[in-house]
């Protein structure tokens, strides 16, 4: 239903995402309860900011250059 790429356990961004969500979720409520649209507004960019984490490149850990550093 929401093409998983892959196990949960193999999100390295799942933290930033649940961290993400928290606050634009967190910004929405206090927006509505003080009636400010730009509030709820950067709630809005925060969330979304939260989705388009999904579509960017990930980093291979073949890549790291501490471990050709070290080699």
């Amino acid at each position: 239903m929401f093409f998983r790429r892959g196990d949960a356990e193999d999100d390295d961004r799942l933290p930033a995402k649940i961290a993400i969500f928290t606050v634009g979720a967190l910004l929405a409520l206090v927006g509505m309860i003080l009636q400010n649209d730009w509030v709820v507004g950067v709630a809005a960019l925060v969330l979304a900011g939260g989705i388009f984490i999904r579509f960017a490149p990930r980093r291979d850990p073949s890549d790291d250059p501490q471990d050709r550093s070290q080699g």
